[in-house]
């Protein structure tokens, strides 16, 4: 049979027309996907063309779904826009076609229609079955926005208590202490002066109140218990600084703020405690194992005390002072700095150390002299004093290795009582632990006399150099660099002069003096040893070792023993010990106390810059907290407000969908209707 199904067309789509709109298709998706109730009507429209027949686009356009949607387009595209609007765009063309195209060539069946009946009437009820779906999600979507919505509340609530209560923890304060009057600063909850809490109305929340209540008194009382030593009474304005820094160090060390502090800060602030005991001026000799630090110090004294043997023998502090009376002071290394020293001298392989400590069996001896009490030995003589430092530090007794500080009193030394010399272990200490006591002496010591070899200034010995311009906190004026050993030079005189230029090259660079006019003033050569046998001539018998040194010496001159007599003067200039000497008392001795106050001024700020840094970062701290907390809540609530403006959207999409998925419905059971009268109307079809 011929009947064909007649479904109406608008207008026929070209491939131009085609192609049109799936660009148009691909903006529209660009311009409203950020919209929900945009995408969930085009999809809507986008199943209702693929199911309805032509009369859906009237019901679409009295609506106005579609125009409100696709206002956007003008021009020569409002033409595909009417299109669209009227004939529900490619898919309903493309299925009335294949129908046509079907009935025209009669092959379709009547059980074939019966069919396509059947599906037409199946679509129906999934309709009514999608839209019990899409209700249920809607149900479940709506109770899940509600949720949360309560959620954000309680987060907004709780958070908004915690902002207010870190606000008011850093607020200022301005009151007067109760009890000795003294007016507070800014964010002050103790008292300073008299360590009083003030009065603090910190918290809302009563436990929390209490809480931190309770910590502020245990600080304040640990400021009440803080008495200042007698040792800091010296000095008025040393025993203020002393003051801030006890109480300081108190506070920081407590359970609220100790793991806030680092371990430098508060060894800078005990070596600060350490200026202000006492007005002990300390001038550290420094440098490399068998630099010539002992020999130095020998000839400074005027007798030989610190040993200059071949060994290294200066393994622990020695301290030279003048006194009422002769004797030696020996203190002893505590089992937990041992036990560090030890560990130090396994982890640097140091074993010479090692196999010298097993051959001596000092293991035996080490529990009769860790955490001893120190000893004290009066001498009747400088002999007797030779002997009691040897019997300490001498590397061939296996008590050395467990005496930690030596101090020698010197009845007939020329200083001041409070002027102390210090003979330090060697920087290249095969052992980390001990050297380690050199280099923070360093940054104690008010003086350092660099002991440096000079017959050569190797790397190993600017690696020394440098290593006590890192420790002098910028403070290159307290160093003096000591050319040693000048009689090992083939000829002294003219190789010294050779070697200050190079020594002048480098040492006038920023990382040491910072200037040639404190580098060539710093640099001072001596020989100890040549100025010791000089003075000691009278003493020296041609069968004597020092008779042979001083020969070999005198020889590199051009001179000899019988004209030493008539040089000697000139000879001792040399040596360079006098010089050294003089500088010392003209620079530093006579103005010991001047130059002692103002290191401890200067130790006292950089201190207290470095607890100012640490208190700006702790509220730094804080207010990134607070600024986090208020960055949250605002976060939370704009989340919040985005979701009721979605909630509201999605309402009026639901009245949409009430009205669409109505729509829908009444369309589609009326296609099946039309359908099926048209394939009817073709006749029998076999």
């Amino acid at each position: 049979m011929g009947t064909s199904l007649q479904l109406n067309h608008t207008k026929e789509l070209t491939l131009q027309e085609k192609n049109q709109l799936d660009q148009h298709i691909a903006e529209m998706i660009e311009i409203h996907k950020n919209n929900g109730a945009s995408i969930n009507t085009l999809v809507m429209d986008s199943v209702t063309a693929l199911s309805i027949a032509e009369s859906r686009s009237e019901a679409l356009a009295d609506q106005g779904v579609l125009k409100s949607l696709w206002r956007g387009l003008t021009g020569k595209n409002q033409q595909i826009r009417a299109d669209i609007d009227r004939n529900l765009a490619t898919s309903q063309y493309a299925a009335g076609q294949m129908i046509q195209i079907l009935a025209q060539q009669n092959l379709m069946s009547f059980d074939l229609v019966g069919k396509v009946n059947e599906k037409l009437n199946k679509m129906v009820h999934e309709v009514d079955g999608e839209i019990n779906n899409i209700y249920k999600v809607l149900i479940d979507y709506f109770g899940q926005i509600h949720c949360y919505n309560e959620e954000q509340d309680e987060k907004i609530v709780e958070l908004e208590l915690q902002v207010s209560e870190l606000k008011n923890i850093v607020r200022r304060m301005n009151m007067n202490c109760k009890n000795c009057g003294l007016e507070a600063k800014d964010g002050q909850l103790i008292c300073y002066k008299c360590g009083e809490v003030l009065e603090v109305n910190t918290f809302a929340d009563d436990n929390l109140h209490r809480a931190f209540l309770s910590k502020v008194e245990g600080i304040s009382k640990v400021l009440k218990n803080n008495t200042l030593s007698t040792d800091y009474m010296w000095d008025v304005t040393v025993s203020k600084y002393a003051q801030v820094i006890e109480s300081t160090k108190a506070v920081l060390s407590t359970e609220l703020m100790a793991d806030k502090v680092t371990t430098k800060m508060f060894r800078d602030m005990d070596n600060m405690l350490k200026r202000c005991k006492k007005a002990e001026f300390h001038i550290a000799l420094v440098g490399a194992i068998k630099a010539g630090k002992s020999t130095l110090i020998n000839a400074i004294l005027g007798f030989e005390l610190a040993s200059t043997r071949v060994t290294p023998e200066t393994a622990a502090l020695t301290k030279f002072r003048s006194s009422k009376e002769n004797y030696v002071k020996v203190s002893f290394y505590k089992a937990v700095e041992w036990d560090k020293l030890w560990t130090s001298a396994k982890n640097s392989r140091a074993e010479v150390f090692l196999e010298e400590y097993k051959a001596l069996n000092a293991d035996a001896e080490k529990n009769n002299w860790l955490d001893k009490e120190t000893l004290t030995f009066s001498c009747a003589s400088k002999e007797d004093l030779k002997e009691e430092i040897q019997k300490w530090t001498s590397s061939k007794s296996p008590t050395h290795y467990f005496v930690k500080e030596v101090e020698v009193g010197l009845e007939d030394f020329n200083m001041p009582e409070e002027v102390v010399f210090v003979d330090t272990p060697g920087l290249d200490d095969v052992v980390q632990y001990r050297s380690d006591i050199t280099r923070d002496y360093i940054d104690r010591a008010n003086a350092v006399l660099v002991c440096v070899k000079a017959d050569a200034l190797t790397g190993q010995e600017m690696a020394t150099i440098y290593s006590v311009f890192a420790n002098t906190r910028y403070n290159p004026e307290k160093v003096y660099i000591v050319a040693t050993q000048l009689d090992t030079l083939n000829r002294p005189e003219e190789n010294w002069k050779e070697q200050y230029k190079e020594w002048l090259k480098y040492l006038k660079r920023a990382d040491c003096f910072g200037s040639e006019r404190l580098a060539s003033k710093n640099i001072i050569p001596v020989s100890g040893y040549f100025y010791t046998l000089i003075k000691n001539f009278d003493h020296i018998t041609d069968q004597d070792d020092e008779y042979f040194d001083l020969v070999s010496i005198l020889s590199k001159f051009r001179l000899t023993m019988a004209q030493l007599g008539e040089n000697a003067k000139r000879l001792l200039e040399f040596t360079g010990v006098d010089i050294l000497k003089r500088r010392l008392d003209q620079e530093v001795v006579m103005n010991y106390k001047s130059i002692l106050i103002d290191d401890i001024r200067e130790n006292f700020l950089l201190c207290k810059s470095d607890i100012s840094d640490l208190m700006k970062k702790l509220k730094s701290n804080q207010q990134e907290v607070i600024e986090t907390s208020e960055k949250g809540i605002e976060e939370i609530r704009a989340k919040r407000e985005e979701y009721a403006t979605r909630l509201e959207a999605t309402a009026v999409d639901k009245k949409e969908m009430d009205k669409l998925l109505k729509t829908i419905k009444l369309a589609t059971t009326k296609r099946v209707e039309e359908l099926t009268v048209a394939i009817k109307s073709m006749g029998g079809v076999s």
